[in-house]
C-alpha cells in the first residue's frame, strides 16, 4: 500500500503501484529527479563527463561555488567544501 499527501516527496521505482500513484496525483504534480535507466544506458555508451554541465552552466557554477564557498554552513565552511 502506498501513500502520499500534498507535497510529499515520493522516492518510487517504476512499478505499477508507483505509476498509479502518479496517475492519480496527475503528471503536473509529478517531479522525476534523476534519470530514467534509458537515460543512464544511453549516457554510458556516449561517456560522461561530471564536468560537462558545470561547463555550460553559468548559474549552476555559481550555485557549487556558493555551497563549496561555505555560503550556507557559516561557521562550518568547511562542511560542503572540496578543500
Amino acid at each position: 500500500m502506498k501513500f502520499a499527501m500534498n507535497g510529499a516527496l515520493h522516492h518510487w521505482h517504476a512499478r505499477r503501484r508507483n505509476i498509479e500513484i502518479r496517475e492519480a496525483v496527475g503528471h503536473e504534480n509529478f517531479f522525476l529527479f534523476g534519470l530514467r535507466a534509458e537515460e543512464v544506458a544511453r549516457l554510458k555508451a556516449v561517456g560522461y563527463d561530471p564536468r560537462e554541465p558545470l561547463m555550460h552552466n553559468e548559474e549552476l557554477r555559481d550555485v557549487i561555488s556558493l555551497i563549496s564557498s561555505g555560503h550556507f554552513s557559516p561557521g562550518q565552511p568547511e562542511i560542503c567544501s572540496n578543500r
